[in-house]
């Protein structure tokens, strides 16, 4: 099997490590300060999840079907930034001493899923380990973007669906 086909199950994946999360919406947004956690109410959190998902379902499709090199690196900097997140909510986990949400479904799933996907990065694709240190460093930089950035959209649709109400 090579790496683009293994990518099509990322978005499945991240599915489930949101529904994982998202289950335990209180103890997900306890996570945040409270600033924000305001802010993170259920249905943000709910669309920015399926934004997010659909996101990667894209990406893996166009990579999937164009398989060129951008893309291809674009998911394996992907698929690395979501096993860095798994190890951060295993950390979270130690360092709070509950398990967090999102915790079970990393150990279960997305730690294994980009461990393999990381060996055949390294195997089929002859990955140098630098590389992947590159992919790490910018997948690191990267999703903390790419997640804030759907949780501003999924806000500010919430905020203008609130705005439309009020002036009813």
């Amino acid at each position: 099997m090579t790496l683009v086909n293994f990518a099509l199950l990322f978005p499945v994946v991240l599915a489930i490590h949101n529904i994982d999360e998202y289950i335990r919406y209180d103890d997900f947004v306890r996570s945040y300060p409270s600033w924000l956690a305001k802010k993170l109410t259920r249905p943000v959190v709910r669309r920015a999840a399926a934004l997010l998902t659909l996101a990667a379902a894209v990406l893996v499709a166009l990579t999937y079907f164009y398989r060129s090199d951008v893309l291809v690196t674009i998911s394996k900097v992907a698929i690395i930034a979501l096993g860095l997140n798994g190890i951060g909510h295993c950390l979270q986990s130690l360092k709070s001493r509950v398990i967090v949400p999102g915790t079970f479904s990393a150990i279960v799933l997305v730690l294994p899923y980009s461990a393999i996907a990381v060996v055949m990065m390294l195997i089929n694709s002859e990955e140098s380990s630098w590389s992947l240190l590159r992919y790490a460093a910018i997948g690191a930089v990267v999703a903390p973007i790419a997640i804030g950035s759907v949780l501003t959209v999924s806000y500010g649709f919430s905020w203008l669906v609130g705005r439309r109400r009020d002036r009813k």
